[in-house]
């Protein structure tokens, strides 16, 4: 049997907010720039920029324009925006000083009505469930993590599924080629000349990301999958990457970044485990890069 080198990659973002364009009174238009590909977090300075529009076509010069949000006792926090690039657009720094719920608008000038964005969770809740119920080692977590998070965000679950969707699944994609590991490609295309079969397993979905990556495996199993619906440490997503390739544990090596997760599965289904750290682990068998001299004789 071949040996199946498993690596588990993923992407830790937080919770965005949804970007998009609406109507305000007497037919103004404001629509959003993409925000950060991190999404928004609490504590740092976020430049947000938007666009004026009427009637949703003409860019509109505001004689007043700022970015006005409130959190859940009322109080309200001012951002002026200034005009920046084509003719229309501002952008405003804009602070959330503590994780919470908010909402925001934008000012139009003195002519327009203001622009409601809506009320978005500023919350790492979604990562911190999700690391919560995988410390539990909870079956089917998917819907509960999705109820848990609208009802600590006051989203209703179709809202944050399409929060999550697109910012934690579709909007990094253009990023990922960019934060890719130096030597990460030469690896998978040793691995392949030594007839070593590359698996991943992946707490959130993998196909989309590792094709924005430039990377193939021969085998993929995320916790999303159906048959699978558990995360990391618990062993059911590993035993079935193996299950797949056709091999054994002992055969079967997992590189990964988390102790916590990617070495505990390792450990409890006997395959050996590297991990990919900046300074040693105790108990562990560490590297810092992708062409460390331990890959070498599959670099070769």
């Amino acid at each position: 049997m071949r040996r199946i080198n498993v690596l588990a990659i993923g992407v830790l973002l937080t919770l965005g907010a949804l970007a998009g364009t609406a109507l305000g009174k007497e037919g103004a238009v404001s629509k959003l720039d993409a925000l950060p590909p991190g999404g928004l977090h609490a504590g740092q300075m976020i430049p947000v920029g938007f666009t004026i529009l009427m009637d949703g076509v003409e860019p509109y010069k505001a004689d007043v324009a700022e970015i006005v949000v409130r959190n859940g006792t009322g109080k309200v926090l001012s951002y002026p925006a200034t005009a920046q690039g084509a003719a229309g657009h501002y952008v405003a720094n804009v602070y959330f000083p503590a994780a919470g719920t908010y909402t925001w608008q934008v000012t139009q000038g003195t002519f327009f009505a203001p622009y409601d964005l809506g009320t978005i969770a500023v919350l790492r809740r979604f990562r911190h469930l999700r690391e919560t119920l995988g410390e539990a080692r909870a079956e089917g977590f998917a819907e509960r993590l999705i109820a848990e998070t609208a009802a600590a965000s006051g989203r209703t679950p179709d809202q944050v599924r399409e929060i999550v969707a697109r910012w934690i699944d579709r909007h990094p994609l253009p990023y990922l080629l960019g934060c890719r590991y130096p030597g990460l490609p030469e690896l998978f295309a040793g691995l392949r000349r030594h007839g070593k079969a590359i698996g991943v397993l992946s707490d959130y979905p993998a196909a989309a990301k590792l094709a924005a990556l430039e990377l193939a495996a021969d085998h993929v199993v995320t916790a999303d999958d159906p048959e699978i619906g558990v995360l990391k440490p618990h062993p059911k997503g590993l035993a079935a990457l193996i299950g797949r390739a056709a091999t054994t544990p002992a055969a079967t090596l997992m590189i990964g970044d988390r102790a916590d997760r990617d070495g505990l599965v390792a450990q409890q289904v006997g395959a050996r485990v590297l991990l990919r750290a900046s300074r040693p682990i105790a108990g562990w068998q560490t590297f810092a890069r992708f062409d460390d001299a331990l890959f070498a004789p599959m670099l070769a």
